[in-house]
């Protein structure tokens, strides 16, 4: 497999658009492995003619934060290509892939603590944070890989895994796409070039989103429910893996940061970091986990993302007393929400604006910070917001 990848890549021309994690990492196996001859084109690189490089390329390696249609280019403008493509080429027949808008970090991470446990090699790559191309120089033909991907890492690719799970699809990354309908086209490419030999787990919900899953051809016989451990038992299906592991890894599993982490108690007060929270539907499945949440604070960048069913739900909820909103989406639901509904709704700019008035209240309970909205206009990521919230929750 690596031999034919390294023949695949050798003595080309070769542009790496976008010189993140993933594309640094491009660019140390292209120079480990090949005699191609590599370009960088990054904000920092110099590059006066971009286009003219791109058409010169044998192959250019898109970085998935890199936005096509933002760019005013299509997919056959240039021999695009990307590092979850050229693996998914060589290595697809190892590979356990995990999509869906929300759930695919602790779902891969369970799949992936499950076939550990069964002594069997396996690797963990992709949107979860280590590059394909970290891992590729280790991985044998009876390697497992267990991979996240993201509509990005999907977007225009020609290949699937061997196992395809897409968890749930909901309207998401509006400022990336051209549509809604081209994420959930991207999304669709988890399944869309597997064979008769491989298999698909997905979800009953999945053929009512705004734009129907096309046919499914190759499935497993159960549809199962929307659940990552439901998904665990399905993949010990598949692979013969005992349940007595399945249960073992479950309940030895630690939930991953910013996703309903508990921070602390304080004064009366449990505290909960949801930051990966960016859109209305995972601001209600958090609500749900948590069951007694009568603290909620939420509100993010602005991508024109309809919030009036999570208006309906939070209104609805008679736990729900408090509600801190803040920036561009909380100031949207503070002028649309029923104010009636609650003992107290504010609205804030800022999170630590947030924070110092929910401690001149003094209140009790349970709290979550959901945000069901983007970071990208006051934070870097999700990971950077889910910090400053656990920073100044500490210093209360």
């Amino acid at each position: 497999m690596l031999k034919k990848l390294i023949s695949f890549l050798n003595n080309k021309t070769i542009t790496i658009w976008g010189y993140g994690v993933e594309g640094k990492s491009t660019h140390d196996f292209l120079s480990k492995y090949t005699k191609s001859e590599v370009f960088i084109v990054d904000s920092d690189t110099n590059i006066k003619d971009r286009n003219g490089l791109f058409s010169k390329s044998d192959l250019i390696f898109k970085s998935p934060g890199i936005s096509l249609h933002n760019n005013n280019l299509s997919f056959t403008d240039y021999n695009f290509t990307s590092s979850s493509e050229v693996f998914l080429r060589f290595f697809g027949s190892l590979c356990i892939g995990i999509t869906g808008t929300k759930g695919k970090s602790t779902t891969a991470k369970l799949i992936y603590e499950l076939i550990q446990n069964t002594k069997e090699k396996v690797d963990l790559a992709g949107n979860i944070g280590i590059p394909f191309f970290d891992i590729i120089p280790n991985i044998s033909e009876k390697d497992f890989v267990v991979a996240e991907f993201s509509s990005h890492q999907l977007e225009n690719i020609k290949y699937s895994p061997h196992i395809a799970i897409l968890l749930n699809l909901f309207e998401e990354h509006l400022d990336y796409y051209a549509s809604a309908k081209d994420y959930f086209q991207a999304k669709y490419n988890i399944y869309k070039h597997q064979n008769t030999n491989d298999k698909l787990i997905t979800l009953p919900s999945i053929k009512n989103t705004p734009y129907p899953i096309e046919d499914i051809k190759y499935t497993t016989d159960v549809l199962i429910h929307q659940h990552s451990i439901s998904v665990l038992f399905q993949v010990a299906k598949i692979l013969n893996i005992n349940t007595k592991l399945v249960d073992k890894t479950i309940a030895e599993f630690t939930s991953l940061e910013h996703r309903l982490e508990f921070v602390i108690q304080k004064n009366g007060t449990k505290y909960y970091n949801d930051s990966i929270s960016t859109i209305p539907q995972s601001c209600i499945e958090g609500i749900k986990a948590l069951k007694d949440v009568n603290i909620l604070i939420l509100g993010g960048m602005d991508r024109g993302i309809d919030y009036s069913s999570l208006c309906q739900y939070i209104e609805n909820d008679n736990n729900i007393k408090y509600l801190f909103l803040l920036d561009k989406t909380g100031q949207t639901i503070f002028n649309n929400i029923d104010k009636s509904k609650f003992d107290k709704v504010v609205y804030k700019e800022t999170l630590s604006e947030i924070i110092s008035e929910l401690k001149n209240l003094k209140l009790s309970g349970v709290c979550l910070f959901s945000p069901a909205a983007s970071s990208y206009n006051q934070f870097k990521n999700f990971q950077e917001r889910g910090n400053y919230f656990k920073s100044l929750i500490n210093e209360l």
